[in-house]
């Protein structure tokens, strides 16, 4: 009983007194960790996530940065690059005035056949099996790479009684492992900014956010950049402050606001802008309201700041820049083009299907209309509901009220340009991916500021509660909590019951698509309008669907690999039967024909099929492999 008591004591009246909530919380979120881990984790539906988690096991395997999802733009890029670069060297003969060596040939107006017919697949080696990626930014890629060699990832399936990839389980632990250090570097900020209270005030609501936790199983590099934004905002409230601030003498004069300090901030600045834009491209246009914060809050060092900066980022971001125009003739690669998916001449992912007709030009007037279009669903629709609470309202609120800290007064304005300016970006780079989910996906780029519009929205309340004059004991404490119950609503709501199934079927077996992949050898070719699974769950090449069988389909087979296999799955099956399946392409019309007439198209080289996959899915071999 004496040892109890001294317990008791020692909580209540020691120094351990301070440390109880402390503890309270880490239990708390110990125990949200485990019961969402447990009820919420779900495998990957997103085809991006899916697209980079085989990239980061090709890289970890020191098979280097390629790829087992196959786009047939990706080889119409390549095929005429190399064209151009054969043409060259056979007959010295330079590109038209005006042209870059190596750019993709592309039509000004509606007209294809006036454009010279280009062999997409001259130069290329059909017995080469690695296929370099251009459509991916590779920071994610290659830090996943590099958890994959650390820890005990395990890529077999085996069983057919499973609930999670033990792979995509490991990779949103490391997702989570990124949100609570992004929420510890948010807690420091706000220290700084405000005082403790909306510290973890503001803390708690980022670590309650319903929309934060489903992008840890998401399997997308949405934490990581969030974690880089953070760090960035960080060094610039360190650069705005100066050393005198920050508590950084540099001689023994006392003289404060050396130019080393400066450098070595801009640096570290110019190195998390390289990583956020080698991580999602759209980012590097942060690169904006970064440069201009400098130059207009740092005034007597703004010149040396931005410069180091400047060079800094484009000394990182170059090689690999450089890298894909060697093999596409775009800087960018496939994503240089991520402005015209989605538009009226490139609706769905038509684009990254193009094989062998010329791409025409998407006028300023179509992309004008995508940009409005996705603008006023962003401003409707996801500005006020910013990661699904109210505090992003209280963001925007706050610019009727003037902060006396003009360090604080300068960020709110750095965060304001940074969200208009992504708002446009991500309007403009819309893709079909983004229509899978209208949150949880790679394109939502707003969410990588939620941190942010969450502190200030934290200093508005506050500053509100302070105005109410509340006298009686714990005010602060009682107000903070009603607040944070009910920014956890979503979340609390998430984990009642009914429980969901963590696998996402339809389309995705992971155990079928594994048995699919080793009914080929590891150097045979498949076509597929999941592409990304094949390569991620079987691990196996994979083409996504030509948009013609006739003459692209036999093309690809006939002049650069043989294609042993065609897997078409609920994507195209459950689409609308009239408009989608029989006039919707010729993979529709394939599964309509084998299904219901059991009709072979003539001359189709794939005319063994597994009934087994009937009515849901279509699968399609040159010969019975899984007799086998």
């Amino acid at each position: 009983m004496q040892i109890l008591q001294n317990l008791i004591h020692l909580l209540e009246e020691s120094e351990w007194r301070r440390s109880k909530a402390y503890l309270a919380g880490a239990l708390l979120l110990a125990g949200l960790v485990i019961v969402y881990n447990v009820r919420e984790a779900k495998g990957f539906v997103v085809p991006e996530a899916m697209d980079q988690a085989q990239l980061a096991r090709n890289l970890a395997e020191g098979k280097g940065y390629v790829t087992e999802f196959v786009r047939p733009l990706s080889l119409k890029l390549i095929g005429e690059k190399r064209h151009q670069e054969m043409l060259k060297e056979a007959e010295g003969t330079v590109p038209p005035e005006g042209e870059a060596p190596g750019t993709p040939s592309v039509s000004d107006g509606e007209d294809e056949t006036a454009q010279p017919e280009i062999l997409w697949y001259a130069g290329l080696d059909g017995a080469e099996r690695d296929h370099p990626d251009l459509a991916n930014a590779p920071g994610w890629s290659f830090f996943l790479s590099l958890a994959m060699r650390a820890l005990p990832f395990e890529f077999s399936i085996g069983s057919e009684s499973f609930s999670r990839y033990q792979p995509e389980v490991l990779i949103g632990m490391i997702n989570q492992v990124l949100f609570f250090l992004s929420a510890f570097v948010l807690f420091l900020i706000a220290g700084q900014l405000f005082d403790r209270t909306v510290a973890w005030f503001a803390t708690a609501v980022f670590l309650a956010t319903d929309l934060l936790w489903q992008f840890c199983f998401s399997g997308l590099a949405t934490h990581l950049v969030i974690l880089l934004g953070l760090l960035l905002v960080w060094c610039l409230m360190r650069l705005e402050r100066g050393p005198k601030a920050s508590g950084e003498i540099r001689d023994g004069n006392g003289a404060k606001g050396g130019r080393g300090y400066y450098v070595g901030y801009s640096i570290i600045c110019g190195l998390l802008l390289a990583g956020l834009t080698l991580t999602e491209y759209s980012l590097g246009a942060l690169l904006v309201p970064v440069t201009l914060f400098l130059a207009f809050c740092l005034p007597g060092r703004r010149t040396i700041s931005v410069g180091v900066v400047l060079t800094v980022f484009v000394l990182c971001v170059l090689p690999w820049m450089l890298r894909n125009y060697g093999w596409s003739g775009h800087f960018l690669g496939l994503a240089g083009y991520a402005w015209w998916q989605g538009t009226d001449l490139y609706p769905g992912n038509s684009l990254e299907c193009v094989l062998k007709d010329q791409l025409v030009r998407v006028p300023p007037g179509i992309l004008t209309k995508k940009l409005l279009v996705n603008a006023d669903e962003i401003l409707q629709n996801e500005i006020l509901r910013m990661g699904g609470s109210w505090l992003s309202a209280f963001f925007l609120v706050g610019f009727l009220i003037a902060f006396k800290n003009r360090s604080l007064n300068r960020l709110r304005w750095f965060t304001l340009g940074s969200l208009l300016l992504l708002i446009v970006v991500q309007a403009l780079g819309h893709t079909h991916g983004s229509d899978l989910d209208p949150q949880v996906n790679g394109g939502n780029l707003l969410v990588v500021l939620l941190p942010l519009v969450y502190l200030f929205g934290a200093g508005l309340l506050y500053q509100l509660v302070d105005r109410w004059q509340l006298d009686f004991l714990g005010a602060y404490y009682y107000v903070g909590f009603l607040a944070l119950l009910l920014t956890c609503l979503p979340m609390i709501f998430r984990l009642l019951p009914p429980r969901e199934s963590p696998r996402a079927w339809p389309p995705y077996h992971p155990p079928l698509i594994e048995r699919i992949g080793e009914w080929f050898e590891a150097d045979d070719l498949l076509m597929s309008d999941m592409p990304w699974a094949v390569g991620w769950y079987a691990d196996r090449r994979c083409l996504w669907l030509t948009r013609s069988l006739d003459p692209e389909f036999y093309e690809v087979s006939d002049y650069h690999e043989t294609i042993r296999g065609l897997y078409l799955t609920q994507l195209t099956s459950e689409k609308r039967f009239i408009s989608d399946i029989l006039g919707g392409g010729p993979w529709g019309r394939l599964y309509a024909d084998v299904f219901l007439n059991q009709e072979m198209p003539e001359g189709f080289p794939l005319n063994n099929v597994n009934e087994d996959f009937f009515p849901d899915q279509l699968f399609m071999t040159d010969w019975k492999r899984w007799s086998q």
